[in-house]
């Protein structure tokens, strides 16, 4: 009997601390992979703090950091990444990585193919807007506001881009400004 009590409580002791702990993995992954995007945005791509604010904003609605979430849009099609890429841009970031070898559902596939857009297509005139911004909350605001309303395109995309943009202020620009 002392056994089988001791084998419970055991069990039970184990249950305890994996939920307390898978929380916090998950919050560790999203910081490692928000201190990631924040490297790349700012030492790779060159942009300043409030313009890594600003796109950090709108990659939490996104995605919440989570490169290998892939969802159904409105249309039934499947909408992916970091940035919620669909239809063609999700059929291109798939083809970029398979091309460097690199697996297109990680958060560096995802920021190599997301400097592909921004330097090198339709998307080059957001890549020059932020890198002009002010390195200020204001510059993070406005940053966000661009970003959201020009390269995310949401539906009531004119609400949505204030949204991001006070998120931009209030969550990222005291950490990361």
């Amino acid at each position: 009997m002392k056994k089988a009590l001791a084998r419970i409580m055991l069990v039970a002791l184990s249950i305890v601390i994996i939920a307390g702990v898978m929380p916090l993995s998950a919050n560790a992954s999203s910081s490692s992979n928000k201190t990631t995007v924040f490297r790349y945005l700012t030492q790779e791509l060159g942009f300043n703090s409030a313009a890594a604010c600003g796109i950090m904003a709108n990659i939490e609605k996104e995605s919440n950091f989570r490169p290998n979430v892939i969802i159904r849009d409105s249309n039934g099609l499947p909408s992916g990444g970091l940035c919620m890429w669909n239809g063609g841009r999700l059929n291109s970031l798939k083809k970029h990585c398979a091309n460097k070898g690199l697996n297109y559902l990680s958060i560096e596939g995802q920021l190599s193919y997301l400097e592909v857009e921004l330097k090198n297509s339709y998307y080059k005139h957001i890549y020059n807007y932020l890198k002009n911004v002010a390195d200020s909350s204001q510059g993070a605001y406005n940053a966000a506001h661009y970003w959201c309303y020009y390269f995310e395109i949401p539906a009531n995309r004119s609400s949505k881009s204030v949204q991001r943009g006070n998120a931009a202020i209030r969550n990222y620009w005291p950490v990361y400004g």
